[in-house]
């Protein structure tokens, strides 16, 4: 997806690794989702989106826009069912 982006937010205790791609082609939202790192580890940003599968239900270690879900549904991109793999959905393939 052009005009994709990761990004990594950090602070003395916690470090989140954050992909964000435009909801539409006009600019009016955008679909997001991060990940936690966990403690003790690190993570690799290269030239994809690296956030895999998301655990909708552990708020601790992802958030991630309210649209993500639909949005994946409505592009027949996700079943709703299966694991929910950002970067599957969402990325170019790499």
């Amino acid at each position: 997806m052009d005009n994709a982006d990761t990004y990594v937010i950090a602070d003395t205790t916690e470090v989140w690794v954050v992909n964000i791609l435009p909801a539409d082609n006009i600019g009016t939202g955008a679909i997001w989702a991060a990940q936690r790192v966990p403690d003790n580890h690190f993570c690799v940003v290269s030239n994809t989106f690296n956030i895999r599968d998301i655990d909708l239900n552990d708020a601790n270690n992802f958030i991630y826009s309210a649209n993500m879900q639909t949005r994946a549904l409505q592009e027949n991109l996700w079943d709703g069912v299966s694991v929910f793999d950002f970067a599957k959905i969402f990325g170019n393939g790499e």
